[in-house]
């Protein structure tokens, strides 16, 4: 199969510009090479279901369609190779988009790689400029205070990142064995209206996917009943899959990737890195259909101690709470805590562990 050639690592990691806004009339195509993937791995008219191939599929999926090219004369062509693509899956020649995109990778390695330069004062105040002409308000207030990236080759850079994100020292348990005995757990969620609501513009991960694309999926085409119109569903079926642990461990693995950005925290090296990670837009979806879909048991497990997980406006509850008491007890005293570097450090299987026992 085609798709065989690439390694997992090919699939999953892009070292491409992914072109993010579909064209209106490229979208039923690529609709359609989604449902197709999710038939493969299902199996569905009657095939063997497709396995690892069809992961692997799933995953390259956006790279393979929508990666820029490499020459200068295909890229000033715009969507037209994009276009091209779409038809060759369609018309069934998976061999040459795989074909394609291994010279793509082959042509990119043989470059040098571009020295990095942070941008100038203008170009960030373009960029600015850019965001609020597209409604986004708080982006584009957001880089105009940012002290801005740090060069990921700079000295030392690479070894306070992954002094942060130190490796994991404890296997994550299956979700078989977190359920206590006798419970059985699935979770189902609706994807098709949040995918329509999605923000544009947001961080990408290691995929190079786009909320774009995902938004793609679930426009509605007139005469949408035929198999580009089973797009949000095909999505949905997946999601369940994911989110309850019917998949392999090295797709969990691979889906879990993030992009790791070094902010800078302050206007010098000295001031210190902050390290955010992207993950992948289309998890991020799945988790907050899930939070959303059960945030009644999350509230009635957790509230009112925390507010960060399925309370709405947490952030100003837990100010106005904190000041309240305060006029209400004068005596009383107000203690922070900061633990550094917890998110990153934390135990996994342990939270998963308390998680699972509600």
């Amino acid at each position: 199969h085609a798709i065989a050639r690439l390694t997992a690592a090919e699939c999953f990691i892009s070292k491409f510009r992914i072109k993010p806004e579909l064209p209106a009339d490229l979208v039923r195509a690529y609709q359609c090479a989604v449902v197709d993937v999710e038939d493969f791995r299902t199996g569905a008219g009657g095939r063997p279901p497709g396995g690892d191939l069809a992961l692997k599929w799933r995953l390259a999926l956006p790279v393979v369609l929508f990666h820029e090219p490499v020459s200068n004369r295909e890229r000033k062509g715009g969507w037209a190779t994009v276009e091209a693509r779409l038809a060759l899956w369609a018309s069934g020649q998976r061999d040459v988009l795989i074909t394609q995109l291994m010279e793509d990778i082959a042509a990119r390695s043989a470059r040098s790689p571009a020295p990095w330069t942070a941008p100038t004062e203008e170009e960030v105040v373009k960029q600015a400029i850019d965001l609020f002409a597209d409604n986004q308000l708080t982006k584009g207030t957001a880089l105009l205070e940012s002290h801005g990236l740090a060069d990921p080759g700079g000295a030392g850079v690479m070894e306070e990142l992954e002094r942060r994100h130190p490796r994991r020292q404890r296997p994550i348990p299956l979700l078989q064995e977190l359920l206590p005995e006798g419970v059985e757990g699935r979770i189902r969620v609706r994807l098709g209206e949040r995918m329509r609501k999605l923000p544009r513009r947001k961080g990408k991960g290691t995929r190079g996917e786009a909320n774009e694309h995902l938004r793609a999926l679930a426009r509605e085409i007139p005469g949408g009943a035929d198999h580009a119109g089973r797009a949000v569903e095909c999505m949905e079926s997946f999601a369940n899959d994911y989110l309850n642990g019917a998949l392999p461990a090295w797709f969990y693995y691979a889906m879990t990737a993030a992009r790791v950005v070094p902010l800078r925290k302050g206007a010098t090296r000295a001031d210190g890195i902050r390290p955010i990670a992207v993950g992948e837009c289309e998890r991020r979806l799945w988790w907050a259909a899930v939070e959303e879909e059960y945030q009644d048991a999350l509230k009635a497990t957790v509230a009112p101690h925390q507010v960060a997980v399925g309370v709405k406006a947490g952030g100003q509850k837990l100010s106005a709470g904190i000041r309240l008491a305060l006029e209400q007890h004068p005596d009383w005293v107000l203690l922070k805590l900061d633990i550094s570097n917890f998110c990153n450090e934390m135990r996994r299987d342990t939270l998963l562990r308390r998680v699972a026992a509600h």
